[in-house]
Formats: C-alpha cells, structure tokens, sequence
C-alpha cells in the first residue's frame, strides 16, 4: 500500500480510493480491478472527502480484502467522517472564541471573522440556532457577549453530534446501561436533518413521552438510526411523523410516512418498533428491536 507522499490523484494514479473519492466529491468505492494500479486490485477501497466550513480538508480512505463487508463499512465510513467533520467544526470555532476572549480591546475583525465562521459551520452543518445572528451582526461591540454565547452553544451542539456519530461508527459491545430513549430520538432526528433535506422530507414530532431502557448505547443507537433513516427514504417529498409512548414493558416507536406528491398512490402503514424496557446486545453487534 502507498506510503506517506505517495501520489493518488485520479489523474496519475487512475481510480482509487484517495484520488476518485476527491475527484467525485463523495463516497466512493472502488473493488478490485476498477483499480488502475495493479498492487491494489485485491483490495476494496471505500474513501470519502473531509470537510471543513464547506471546503475539502482531507480525505478518510479504508480498504479491505472482503468486499462482503462493504455495507457494513461503508455505514463506518460515513459516520466516521461526520465525526471528524463535527469536530474540526468544534475546533474551528473554539480557536476563534480563545482569540476573542485573549484580545484586551477585541478588534473589529475578529469579531467580524468569528461571525463569519458561523454563518459558514450553520450552514454546513444545517443547525437550527436559536439567536439571530443576522441580529448580532449589526452591532458586534454591544453585541459580543451574546456572540460568544452563540459560538460556545455551537461548540457543544458540534461536540455532541461528533460522540453520537463515533457512536455510530463503533463495533464494540458495551454493557446495558439506563438510556433516555426519547432524548436519543430526538438526537438521532437532529442528526438526520443533511439526510433529510436531501430527501425533501419534514421531519415532525408529534407526542413523545419520556422513556428510559437498560440497553447497549451503541447497538441501539445504530438500530434507530437506521429505522429513522430507512423512514426518510421512504418518505421523500413528504414528511414523517414520530411518537413515542411509554409501556410497562419499554416503549413504543410509530414513525408515520407521508410521501410526497407521485411517491406512491398510497401512503405506507406505519412502521411500528417495540423498544423492550431491557435489551440484551447479541455477539454479532446488531440490536434485536421488534417491529410491528
């Protein structure tokens, strides 16, 4: 495999997992002899761009014997790189707020720079923010208090977002522990908000009760993310609407699907999950929910 300096551009080295991933500006795979290199046709290579308020940073690239293991890993990969993306975001924005708060007389540009690097990880990462920046920016000197509010209420957002997508990413078992599932829920929604305006799809709660289960976090935080995001899929152009009741025996899910306009001529039944009050992880990694 190619060592530190080595060339991978698309344009030298033909398709691989480094230089066509940034050549398509996505997830790319690429499985044995679509290699150009011939070193590298035993292999499946899966890479994915890094960015960073909207610029390409770098490159998150893994490659394997198996090509069987390829769905799996490609959800790794995915959620690995938002990840990273979240913290570098975190980072960015941390460095601008030690800068303001080390200035004695904070100048005008910096706070013009940190107003900046909001706007562009907003609209990055697609968060809702409470405080109008649009506001903040017409008087940055009376306003820096609420700015620097603002910037720490995004670094912990990002900080947060970062933990549930290694979460995501991770393999390993952990023991059950108490999780407050509806706050995961909601987590997990937030989450899916790139996915979901990719899909066209408004994602709405409608009564949610506050639940807790003894389960493996990582185990069921996979499993909801992808009941919730198989839910986005099936409703593009439309909405989906999730309640969540509690149960002597744990609680339940109700996604409701309203696919949008020539999606299909009748709406889906509603997917249904049974989230029992303790829920054992089995060896393979996966999280047994029961769907009705």
């Amino acid at each position: 495999m190619p060592g530190p300096g080595a060339l991978l551009e698309e344009s030298t080295s033909g398709a691989n997992g480094v230089g066509t991933a940034l050549a398509e500006g996505g997830y790319t795979e690429i499985v044995g002899p679509e290699h150009f290199i011939q070193e590298f046709q035993d292999h499946a290579c899966h890479g994915i761009p890094l960015r960073e308020g909207g610029a390409v940073s770098g490159v998150l690239s893994v490659s394997v014997r198996r090509p069987e293991v390829g769905r799996r890993l490609h959800e790794i990969m995915l959620c690995a790189a938002h990840g990273i993306e979240m913290d570098l975001l975190a980072g960015r924005l941390e460095r601008d707020m030690e800068r303001v708060l080390a200035a004695r007389d904070v100048p005008t540009e910096e706070l013009q720079r940190l107003l900046h690097d909001i706007f562009q990880v907003q609209a990055a990462a697609r968060l809702r923010i409470e405080i109008a920046a649009e506001h903040l920016a017409t008087n940055l000197f009376t306003q820096t208090r609420d700015l620097l509010q603002l910037a720490a209420t995004l670094v912990r957002r990002f900080r947060r977002r970062a933990a549930l997508w290694r979460a995501l990413a991770l393999d390993e078992p952990l023991a059950p522990r108490p999780v407050v599932l509806d706050a995961l829920v909601r987590d997990i929604a937030e989450l899916l908000e790139v996915e979901s305006a990719v899909c066209d799809v408004t994602t709405t709660f409608e009564e949610v009760e506050p639940v807790v289960v003894e389960a493996a976090p990582h185990t069921l935080t996979r499993a909801l993310f992808r009941v919730l995001l198989g839910a986005i899929k099936a409703a593009r152009g439309g909405g989906v609407y999730i309640a969540l009741r509690s149960m002597p025996a744990g609680g339940e899910l109700r996604l409701t699907l309203a696919p949008g306009p020539g999606a299909a001529m009748s709406a889906p039944p509603p997917v249904r999950i049974l989230v029992p009050a303790r829920l054992e992880a089995p060896n393979r990694g996966a999280c047994d929910l029961t769907e009705g």
